[in-house]
């Protein structure tokens, strides 16, 4: 009796086990099956974004209220460095809007670096033979596109800065867009670059380390009277960016636009303002002599601000309201 209740024990044992083997291969080809669902589903959400993105993506426009489509874009990249080269082409290539990127290479001393692998768009490279700012302007004839982003190798914008900017040229072709402002003033002594004031209230200029504009800007600065350019030239590198500002007051009447980057990328702390000896001045000197040439002060009080970061709040509140509006399905549908 006790031998049968000990064998009876032993089966019992092992029923329960096969038991527990059987649930537990379930449970993992559960979580397996869950798994493969979640990359599946992950993977399809990806690809079904790039590819919204790389043909354009329409959204409401929130200055005007119309619809409209991320433009296509040419990137201009003016540099003397070959440490952040590959990262910069990188960083724009990969944004679907961007069409092709020009790298005027200002430095003589030697060649740009090579880069190994391949970009998504065309990678032109121009090699300079004089280091001027005045560079940057040369090539409007060699972009694929009328609208031009415009930057130095020191900073890096991201994607949606660059998408929301874009829509204010939508509404007004002439206009301009930078990214990070600088006031002037008049003082006893003449004008003065960098005034002390309030950039939440007013601001006049941009400076030349990113703009979004038209490519006709371009060849206009390029066809300025060969005194100033000469003089932006002697003097560098301080005038060019506000030589652009003077020429388009002095052709339009459009306004300049401050876009506040969401989240820019800064590659190098030290910029011209701290390398070069008394900036500030050099400044002064560009705007005073810039005045003279223009037959008075041009740059106006702008105070036109926008911020990306509210751009992100409104697609986030977009986003939300379509999910609240989509139907629902009952069970079985």
């Amino acid at each position: 009796m006790g031998w049968n209740c000990r064998e009876e024990r032993v089966q019992e044992r092992e029923r329960f086990g096969a038991i527990h083997q059987e649930r537990r291969g379930l449970a993992m080809e559960s979580n397996r099956t869950r798994r493969l669902v979640v990359v599946t589903l992950f993977a399809i959400q990806v690809t079904f974004r790039a590819g919204a993105d790389s043909n354009g993506e329409s959204s409401k426009n929130g200055t005007s209220g119309t619809t409209w489509t991320t433009p296509s874009m040419s990137v201009v990249l003016l540099t003397i460095y070959d440490n952040s080269f590959a990262r910069i082409v990188r960083h724009y290539a990969a944004m679907p809007f961007v069409t092709d990127i020009l790298v005027v290479w200002n430095n003589l001393d030697k060649g740009p670096p090579f880069v190994n692998g391949s970009f998504r768009v065309p990678v032109t490279v121009v090699l300079e033979t004089k280091n001027t700012l005045n560079n940057r302007y040369k090539h409007a004839n060699m972009l694929q596109n009328d609208l031009a982003f415009l930057t130095d190798d020191d900073i890096l914008l991201d994607f949606r800065t660059l998408q929301y900017a874009s829509r204010f040229l939508a509404t007004d072709p002439l206009a301009v867009v930078g990214f990070f402002p600088r006031q002037v003033a008049y003082e006893e002594n003449g004008w003065k670059y960098g005034a002390r004031g309030n950039l939440k209230e007013v601001f006049h200029m941009t400076t030349g380390r990113a703009h979004l504009l038209r490519a006709r800007w371009m060849n206009a600065f390029t066809s300025l009277p060969s005194n100033l350019l000469d003089f932006i030239d002697k003097n560098k590198p301080t005038c060019e960016d506000i030589t652009l500002h003077f020429l388009i007051a002095n052709t339009t009447s459009s306004t300049l636009i401050f876009v506040k980057p969401c989240s820019p990328v800064v590659l190098r702390r030290r910029g011209m303002s701290k390398r070069t000896r008394h900036w500030w001045v050099r400044r002064s000197a560009c705007l005073n002599r810039l005045s003279t040439a223009f037959g008075g002060m041009l740059l106006r009080n702008n105070t036109k601000k926008y911020f990306c970061a509210d751009y992100l709040e409104e697609e986030h509140r977009t986003k939300q309201n379509r999910t609240l509006e989509s139907p629902v399905l009952a069970p079985g549908n």
